[in-house]
C-alpha cells in the first residue's frame, strides 16, 4: 500500500517504508533551487546595515517574502492500479496529474492546470479518470477524463461540493454537501455531507446515507456491495448572538488603539528597524503546524492529543462505519482516512498509526498520514 505522509509518498510493506520519488517533482525542485540560488543574494538580509537605508536592500530588489529557499513538491492524492501508480502533485499555484508505469518504469504527465485542486481520485479499468474540479465561486463537481487526461465531462452540477468519487459496478459513489451564500455570493456555510450514488447512464442521483446530525465522508464500496465511510458529527457554523455584538461595541475603542499602535510599530520597524515595544513576543517566523485542514475541517492536533490522551489526529467521534442491508455498524474510532485492501477489508489510520479491520497495528508513522491507497483489483479479478 501507499501512504502520503507529510506531503511525501511512501510504499509501506511488512512494516517498512520506502519513499517514492517523482522524476518531475525532483527535477522541478532542482530547477527552483538553482534559480533561487542565483538570485538569493538579492533577498538575503545578513547585513543588517543594508536594511537601514531609506530604501532597504530587500525592498529595492523585491525581496519581500522571497527569503526562503524552495521546498519539495507535495503529493496531494494517490491511486494504484495493477500496472500504474497515479498521483497528484501540488505546486504553489497549480496541481498536476501524473502516473508511473511499472513495466516501462516511466513517468507520464497527463495534465497540469491552475484550476485543478482535486478532492478525490479514482481510476477505472480502462484508465478513465474520476476526480473533481472547483469553479471560481467555490462549487466542486465530479468530472471524468479519458485515459489521456482529455475529453473532460462534467458529471454533477449545482451549488454544492461533490467530492471523493468511487466507482463500483455501474454506479459512482461520492460525498456531497450543499453551500449557503450571502447576498454577495460568498460561501458562508455548508450543509451536512451525504453519500450519494450517481448513475452515469440515466443521470439519476440517489441518496444512500444522509442526516442533519452527521457528515458522511470518503465512500468506499466492498466487492459484496457493502458501503464503508467515515461518519463525523455535523457542526453548524456559529452565529452572531446579541451578546457578542454588544461586546464588540464595548471593545471597539480598545481594538482601535491596538490597531493604531500596530500600524505605527510596523512603520517604525520598516524605517528605523526597531520596534516601539521592547517586550518579548512570539517569533513571527515560527509556523503553527498544530492546525490542519482535513476533509474541509479545521483540526487542532495538539488539542486533540490532550482530549483523547493519545497521539491521534481526530477525535473518537470520527467513526469508520459499515452500511449494508440497511444497518450501520461502527468499525473503528479516531479514523482520519481509510481504504479497502485486496481482500476488501478496511485499513485505517488515526493520523499516526495504521490498523487493520481487527484493530491490529500495521504501521506506526513518525509524521501525519493524510492518505492511504491500496492497489485496486481489476473487475475481472474482483469477480473471481
Amino acid at each position: 500500500m501507499y501512504v502520503i505522509k507529510a506531503g511525501s509518498l511512501f510504499n509501506v510493506s511488512n512494516g517498512t517504508e520506502k519513499e517514492f520519488l517523482s522524476p518531475f517533482a525532483e527535477e522541478f525542485f532542482e530547477e527552483e533551487s538553482t534559480s533561487w540560488g542565483h538570485e538569493a543574494w538579492k533577498y538575503k538580509q545578513d547585513d543588517e546595515t543594508s536594511e537601514r537605508g531609506i530604501v532597504p536592500h530587500s525592498m529595492m530588489w523585491g525581496g519581500r517574502g522571497k527569503g526562503q529557499a524552495p521546498t519539495r513538491v507535495k503529493f496531494h492524492s494517490v491511486f494504484e492500479t495493477p500496472e500504474r501508480l497515479y498521483y497528484v502533485l501540488q505546486m504553489k499555484t497549480s496541481c498536476g496529474l501524473f502516473y508511473f508505469d511499472y513495466a516501462q518504469k516511466q513517468e507520464t504527465r497527463l495534465f497540469h492546470r491552475t484550476d485543478f485542486q482535486p478532492s478525490g481520485l479514482f481510476i477505472g479499468d480502462d484508465y478513465s479518470i474520476l476526480t473533481t474540479m472547483t469553479s471560481g465561486d467555490g462549487a466542486t463537481h465530479l468530472v471524468r477524463f479519458d485515459d489521456n487526461g482529455k475529453r473532460e465531462q462534467v458529471l454533477t452540477t449545482g451549488d454544492c461540493r461533490d467530492e471523493n468519487p468511487y466507482a463500483h459496478g455501474a454506479y459512482i459513489y461520492y460525498q456531497s454537501s450543499g453551500l449557503a451564500r450571502n447576498e454577495q455570493g460568498q460561501i458562508m456555510a455548508s450543509g451536512a455531507s451525504s453519500i450519494n450514488r450517481y448513475d452515469p447512464k440515466t443521470g439519476d442521483i440517489e441518496f444512500i446515507l444522509e442526516s442533519d446530525k452527521f457528515d458522511y465522508l470518503l465512500p468506499r464500496i466492498a466487492s459484496d456491495g457493502a458501503l464503508f465511510c467515515i461518519r463525523t458529527p455535523y457542526k453548524v457554523a456559529p452565529g452572531y448572538p446579541i451578546k457578542n455584538r454588544l461586546l464588540d461595541i464595548l471593545l471597539f475603542p480598545w481594538r482601535m488603539c491596538v490597531a493604531i499602535f500596530a500600524f505605527l510599530n510596523v512603520f517604525s520597524m520598516f524605517f528605523a528597524k526597531k520596534p516601539l515595544t521592547t517586550a518579548g513576543g512570539p517569533n513571527p517566523k515560527q509556523l503553527d503546524i498544530s492546525r490542519r485542514i482535513m476533509h474541509n475541517r479545521l483540526v487542532n492536533l495538539q488539542e486533540t492529543w490532550k482530549q483523547e490522551g493519545k497521539k491521534v489526529a481526530v477525535n473518537k467521534d470520527w467513526k469508520l462505519i459499515k452500511f449494508a442491508g440497511g444497518e450501520t455498524v461502527e468499525v473503528a474510532s479516531n479514523v482520519l482516512w481509510f481504504d479497502l485492501d485486496e481482500q476488501g477489508n478496511p485499513v485505517y489510520t488515526d493520523g499516526y498509526s495504521l490498523y487493520d479491520s481487527t484493530g491490529k497495528s500495521k504501521f506506526a508513522a513518525d509524521d501525519l498520514v493524510s492518505c492511504i491507497a491500496f492497489r485496486r483489483a481489476t473487475a475481472e479479478s474482483a469477480s473471481d
